[in-house]
């Protein structure tokens, strides 16, 4: 986190001869349990899960989802950074793409098999905006209703 940090300042001194505002604005990084984030109800406009999701138990995905609803305010994103999934890549890396789980990944096989476009917008919460893959890695972005 501390790196992040330093990034931050170094953008926001970079940008800030480049533009009116003298900053990127308030950027908060958190290292927390994500099922239960200590954030007041509606206070974030922005939430990036970065390879969090195949991390995850199935149930506790659904926790996250409901913890990132809670906490955006309407209108805000949430973005999802995370290995593809099956159907993503195609039939060549369908065929592998259990070999994670050999490698101390528990919940990966559960993780490739769920929808998580669906997933995400199923509770009404949240409305698919964005999906990005490239090499082995998916980004799908929501907004919040």
């Amino acid at each position: 986190l501390e790196k992040a940090r330093e990034h931050m300042q170094y953008w926001e001194s970079h940008t800030a001869a480049k533009q009116k505002h003298n900053s990127l604005g308030s950027v908060e990084f958190l290292q927390c349990n994500a099922e239960a984030l200590p954030l007041d109800d509606s206070s974030v406009d922005f939430i990036h899960c970065i390879y969090l999701f195949h991390e995850l138990p199935p149930e506790s995905r659904a926790q996250v989802l409901a913890e990132a609803a809670r906490v955006l305010r309407k209108g805000g994103v949430f973005v999802i950074t995370d290995s593809y999934q099956l159907g993503d890549r195609g039939a060549a890396f369908d065929a592998r793409i259990d070999n994670f789980e050999q490698m101390n990944e528990p919940w990966y096989s559960s993780y490739v098999r769920e929808n998580l476009g669906e997933l995400v917008t199923k509770s009404g919460e949240f409305t698919g905006l964005r999906k990005e893959v490239s090499s082995v890695t998916k980004m799908l972005s929501f907004k919040r209703r």
